[in-house]
């Protein structure tokens, strides 16, 4: 297994490590709002788009242009359009029209900071999302990335569940479990992972039934903070090749060394709080909106950059799902 490491293994982690690259897409050039019109706000839209409100096409447009100008910033920037050419462009434009989700590059496609060839495709619950994937192994393709292990069928996986970390010299994946990702997704990824190597051990979170994915409420920002919501914990269990044992997700992170800063509720859920864009040497991009977890960090030392985020949370996410981490060599097209 190929590694590209200045230190310990702890190096690994995806909040110590810069990205080669991010993958982006923006859903308006696509008019992928344009199939909510119509659609009544409230119980139908979510239905329809997963989108918690209606968003303000043009501001949302203004604000992901902004996001990503940040992001450039501190590294390469890579569109999914750009990626796909034009002949992946053609195969796959009716998918990016009628689903503003693409928008969340991290939920279909996975990758790992000690493993840069790798990556892992999603397996999405939500019948609505069950397109993104097909989308992103051709964006993997253009990367020149390889697929290290295909879950089975009926196992669900969100990238937005998935958080590598290095922890104690393991290779760990932080992994949400419930409502997007499935609970016997964790055996398979330290069965299937451990057994070639790729993995040493997987913490599993469950999540209340009204989340989404643990990058919503439970995120390891350094080796020695993590920023949650722990309410939206229900439990959790640390799987390891000699099986699983049940664990208290905050009481094994404590245990670990970790101090936990808490967000309320609404600051999670509705402002994204506990979301983090992570750049490396303790820097992060997050929603402005949450401005009082964002000053605990920079008391602890974190550079936040505050990006506005008012019209892209309404889709129920944070900087760190609209971005792919990409840690090889770019090989892709450039935007």
């Amino acid at each position: 297994m190929s590694t590209e490491s200045s230190g310990t293994a702890k190096d690994f982690s995806e909040h110590a490590v810069t990205p080669s690259a991010m993958v982006v897409h923006d859903p308006t050039a696509f008019g992928a709002f344009d199939a909510l019109d119509g659609i009544a706000d409230g119980n139908a839209l979510l239905r329809a788009s997963l989108f918690r409100e209606r968003p303000d096409v043009g501001a949302l447009a203004r604000q992901h242009a902004a996001f990503v100008s940040v992001l450039n910033e501190h590294t390469r920037v890579l569109r999914v359009a750009d990626l796909l050419g034009k002949a992946g462009l053609t195969a796959h434009r009716e998918k990016l029209e009628r689903n503003p989700n693409h928008v969340f590059t991290h939920d279909a496609l996975i990758t790992l900071p000690w493993a840069p060839e790798a990556a892992i495709l999603g397996n999405m619950r939500e019948p609505l999302r069950r397109e993104e994937p097909m989308v992103l192994e051709e964006v993997a393709r253009a990367l020149g990335l390889r697929e290290i292990v295909r879950l089975p069928a009926g196992v669900f996986l969100e990238g937005g569940d998935v958080i590598p970390l290095c922890i104690a010299e393991k290779r760990t994946l932080l992994v949400g479990f419930g409502p997007r990702t499935s609970e016997e997704a964790l055996p398979v990824l330290i069965e299937l992972l451990g057994e070639r190597g790729w993995v040493d051990e997987v913490i599993g979170v469950k999540l209340a039934a009204w989340r989404l994915n643990v990058d919503g409420c439970f995120f390891p920002v350094s080796d020695d903070t993590v920023v949650a919501h722990l309410e939206s914990v229900e439990g959790g269990v640390h799987w390891t090749a000699e099986g699983p044992r049940p664990i208290d997700p905050a009481t094994h992170f404590r245990n670990l060394g970790f101090e936990i800063v808490e967000a309320a509720r609404e600051e999670s859920y509705g402002q994204q709080a506990c979301n983090f864009v992570c750049l490396g040497g303790k820097r992060l991009v997050a929603y402005k909106m949450t401005e009082r977890i964002n000053d605990a960090l920079r008391e602890r030392g974190f550079d936040v950059i505050g990006v506005d985020g008012s019209e892209l949370v309404k889709g129920n996410g944070g900087p760190h799902c609209m971005t792919r981490p990409v840690y090889s060599r770019v090989e892709g097209r450039a935007e």
